[in-house]
């Protein structure tokens, strides 16, 4: 059944199709290649997934996480074997800030965006809670930041400021 469902997500790239985007597959393993790429692949539990998304081969690693948020490293591949794994980073509003090689809570969104919600009711310092918006973008992409709105509201009910879009 594994097999099937590798030769399926070839021949969806084959086709450049677009059904079957939200298509997800388990993995039994995680890919050598992609193991290789992602820290969480060895710090974490190793659940992974793998999808056709955004016309990309995208596979998802599980990270450590806490009770708030479900963390999970996103590498795009050139084939469903994970030949030429590169992990996406996710930039910030911030200047200066370090890029994100992991995402909590994923949404995958039409336009080939993928979302985020990420809650810190521990951070007393800055926001604790923000929601953003990535574009997989290019041929071997990039994720590129279009939105992102956050708030020292850990509930999220009010406060927010929108450094990036509307």
């Amino acid at each position: 059944m594994r097999h099937a469902a590798i030769a399926a997500l070839d021949l969806l790239s084959a086709a450049g199709s677009a059904a079957g985007e939200d298509d997800e597959d388990l993995l039994a393993t995680i890919p050598p290649p992609v193991k290789a790429v992602s820290w969480c692949a060895e710090e974490g539990p190793g659940f992974a997934t793998r999808r056709r998304f955004a016309g990309f081969i995208v596979f998802t690693v599980e990270c450590p996480s806490n009770n708030q948020n479900y963390v999970r490293a996103l590498i795009v591949a050139d084939d469903a074997n994970g030949g030429g794994a590169r992990l996406l980073t996710f930039p910030t509003p911030h200047p200066g800030a370090v890029e994100s090689d992991a995402l909590s809570n994923i949404g995958w969104r039409e336009g080939g965006e993928v979302s985020e919600l990420f809650i810190d009711p521990e951070q007393i310092a800055g926001p604790c809670r923000h929601e953003a918006r990535w574009r997989l973008s290019g041929p071997r992409p990039d994720a590129v930041l279009v939105f992102w709105r956050e708030t020292h509201d850990w509930a999220g009910e009010g406060g927010w400021t929108v450094p990036v879009g509307e």
